[in-house]
């Protein structure tokens, strides 16, 4: 801790706590939908409408924008944020414009 202050998680556990969050809620929107099948309460309305809040909530992605002049530090902060677990830099990270280009990242 910082001055007596508590450090709350970092962010690639929060984004860890997030993708297992949104797998829990796939799978308890599945057993709703079993048990409304189980009792009798299933239309194709709301059958359908499940599986597509279902897939959303699958397929949903997190995008996060870093947004600066060149040579702002913009790399070294994604990786700082994203990769120091891994002890190397993914992004390049160097004086000048690297980064000109808008880059997406996958995970």
């Amino acid at each position: 801790s910082i001055s007596g202050s508590k450090v709350g998680p970092s962010f690639n556990e929060q984004f860890d706590q997030h993708g297992v969050w949104r797998r829990e809620f796939a799978q308890q929107l599945k057993r709703l939908a079993d048990w409304m099948s189980s009792h009798d309460l299933m239309d194709a309305a709301v059958q359908e409408r499940l599986h597509r809040l279902e897939e959303q909530v699958r397929s949903d992605k997190v995008m996060v924008a870093f947004v600066a002049e060149f040579s702002r530090g913009k790399s070294e902060l994604i990786n700082a944020i994203f990769f120091a677990d891994y002890g190397r830099r993914i992004m390049p990270a160097s004086a000048g414009r690297t980064t000109m280009c808008p880059t997406e990242l996958g995970y």
